[in-house]
C-alpha cells in the first residue's frame, strides 16, 4: 500500500491561500479606487473653465484690435459681401432676387444680430466670441466622445488658445458660423450612435442641413 500523496494537497492550499489574499487585497483596494474615481475634476468644470478661458482671450483680442485696427467696423472681400446682404435683408424682409453664389445662413445669421443688437460689425464680432468660445467646448465633447477625458482637455484647452481661430473671430467670414454647426452635427452624431432616438438624429439630420447651408462643401459629410 502507497503511502498517500499530500502533494497535490499542499499545491491546492497554496492556491487557495494566493486566491483569497488576492480577492482580500482587491476588497481593501476598491474603496479607494472608488474614492480615487469621485475626486476627478468633474466634466462640467472642465466644460465651464474651457469657456471662460476661451471667451476671456477672444475678448481681449476683440478689445486690442478695436483700439488698433482702423478697418475694426469695416468688412473687406466677402465680409463686405456679407455685411451688405444682412443689410439688404433687413430692409427688404426677404434675401433678395439675385444669384445666390454664397452660403445664405452666415447673412441670414448676421442679420438677426443686426435686428436683435443694432447694425454694426462690433456687434456681431462680440456674438462671434460666445460662439467661437462655445466652439471649443463642442471640440472638447467630440474628443471626449472619440478619444476619452485626457484628450479631451488637450483639444479644449487647446482650441481655447488657438491663434488662428482666435484671429476669424475678429473677421466676418463664414467659418465663424461654419465650425460650430459641424462640431455640434458631429457630436449629436456621436450621442445619437451612444444611444439611438428619433429626436438625436432629426437633430444631427437638422444640424447637418444647416451645416450645408452655411457652406455648401460640408455636403461632403453628409451619408
Amino acid at each position: 500500500m502507497q503511502p498517500p500523496d499530500f502533494r497535490f494537497h499542499t499545491e491546492k492550499t497554496h492556491s487557495n491561500l494566493y486566491t483569497e489574499a488576492v480577492s482580500e487585497a482587491t476588497r481593501k483596494a476598491a474603496p479607494e479606487i472608488e474614492i480615487s474615481n469621485r475626486t476627478l475634476v468633474p466634466d462640467e468644470w472642465v466644460v465651464g473653465l474651457i469657456f471662460a478661458l476661451a471667451f476671456t482671450v477672444r475678448f481681449i483680442h476683440l478689445s486690442e484690435i478695436a483700439e488698433s485696427d482702423p478697418f475694426y467696423t469695416l468688412g473687406s472681400v466677402d465680409g463686405a459681401l456679407y455685411d451688405q446682404w444682412a443689410r439688404d435683408m433687413l430692409a427688404r424682409k426677404h434675401l433678395g432676387d439675385q444669384v445666390i453664389f454664397l452660403g445664405p445662413l452666415y447673412p441670414m445669421f448676421i442679420a438677426g444680430v443686426y435686428g436683435i443688437l443694432g447694425e454694426g460689425l462690433g456687434a456681431l464680432k462680440a456674438v462671434q466670441a460666445v460662439l467661437g468660445s462655445l466652439t471649443c467646448v463642442l471640440v472638447w465633447g467630440v474628443t471626449r466622445s472619440a478619444f476619452g477625458r485626457g484628450a479631451a482637455a488637450v483639444a479644449g484647452f487647446g482650441m481655447a488658445f488657438y491663434g488662428m481661430h482666435i484671429f476669424y473671430g475678429g473677421t466676418v467670414m463664414i467659418l465663424n458660423l461654419q465650425a460650430p454647426l459641424v462640431l455640434a452635427a458631429v457630436w449629436t452624431a456621436f450621442r445619437a450612435i451612444e444611444a439611438p432616438t428619433a429626436p438625436r438624429w432629426a437633430a444631427c439630420g437638422a444640424l447637418l442641413g444647416l451645416s450645408i447651408l452655411a457652406r455648401q462643401t460640408t455636403l461632403l459629410l453628409a451619408p
